[in-house]
This record gives C-alpha cells, sequence and structure tokens, in this order.
C-alpha cells in the first residue's frame, strides 16, 4: 500500500475532489448536468416564485461558514465581505461571481438576516441534492431495471447491475468442501 504525501493526505481528507480521478466533486457540477424540468422537486417546493428567481435557485449557493462561529451573527442584517467567505477547507474565497450570486439571492429574496439568508442556502442545497439523486434513480432504473435506493452501498447496486447485464449465473456453494 502505498504512503501518502502530506498534499495528498490533505486532497483526500478536504474530500472536495475525486479520490480516483482528480475531478472536482460538487452540487454545483451535479446540479448543471440536469435540464430545468428534471428539477422537480425545486420546482414544487418553490412553486410561487417567478422564473427568474427560480434560475437564482438552481444552482450551488454560496455560505461563510467559518464567519458564523457564534448564533448572533446570524442575526447580521447584511451579508458579510467576501473576503468572510474564506474556507480553511479549500483554501479559498469564493469568486467574484459566486459572491455576487449570493448578494443578488440575498437582495432579490429580500431576505433581512444572515439567518434567513442560511435558510434557503440550506433548503436550495437540500432540494438540489434531492433531485439530483431522483434522477440518479430513474436513470438506474431505466438503464438497469434497479433502483439503488433498495440498496446500501453503491457497489451491491453496481454488482447485481453487473449480474443482470453479463447473465452469469453463479454456482450455489452448499458445502466447504466444494471451495
Amino acid at each position: 500500500m502505498e504512503v501518502l504525501s502530506k498534499q495528498q493526505w490533505k486532497t483526500y481528507r478536504s474530500a472536495t475532489r475525486c479520490h480516483i480521478c482528480g475531478k472536482l466533486a460538487s452540487l454545483d457540477k451535479l446540479a448543471s448536468y440536469l435540464d430545468k424540468d428534471e428539477l422537480k422537486i425545486v420546482r414544487s417546493e418553490f412553486s410561487t416564485l417567478s422564473d427568474e428567481k427560480l434560475e437564482l435557485l438552481t444552482r450551488k449557493g454560496v455560505f461563510p461558514y467559518e464567519y458564523v462561529d457564534c448564533v448572533e451573527k446570524l442575526q447580521d442584517t447584511r451579508l458579510p465581505p467576501r473576503k468572510s467567505f474564506y474556507s480553511s477547507l479549500t483554501g479559498d474565497t469564493v469568486s467574484e461571481s459566486d459572491y455576487a450570486h449570493a448578494v443578488n439571492v440575498y437582495q432579490r429574496f429580500s431576505i433581512r438576516t444572515l439567518g434567513e439568508y442560511s435558510d434557503l442556502y440550506l433548503k436550495t442545497d437540500v432540494l438540489l441534492l434531492a433531485d439530483i439523486f431522483e434522477n440518479f434513480r430513474e436513470s438506474c432504473a431505466t438503464s438497469y431495471g434497479l433502483d439503488p435506493a433498495h440498496y446500501y452501498t453503491l457497489p451491491g447496486f453496481t454488482w447485481d447491475a453487473m449480474l443482470n447485464h453479463t447473465r452469469v449465473r453463479f454456482e450455489l456453494l452448499t458445502s466447504p468442501k466444494t471451495c
């Protein structure tokens, strides 16, 4: 087994990249693959919003996790400055365009406190993830005739998908002597 370098260990611990291919793994990336009509749960929950406002919620938002170090900061009546969106996990501050998006959401939804922004941010995150997972389930059911939600792990699901696809039949081992 290979020993990880300090940088490899840091990357592994941050879980911001796929450990196999090295590509960024993010909710925003997954959400971008869905067509607007595939965002059924988001649309259902925000059914009273205009298409323009709904569009603001169909991507991953940003949140100043490290800035909010006490409950009182959730009462702030303004979005903190961009530098407050620094993450020691990634070592980055949000991009100017992501911060501008956060400011736009804050203004367009007439948000009064950082706590209200947090609620909308979390709700949007959960609903996007739910739509992504439901799309994954539908895709797997169409492709393999299997529902990944009926499995404890993805390896168990892929094993059954392989068995269905190859139509391999294993001999049932009934005696330790047959091993």
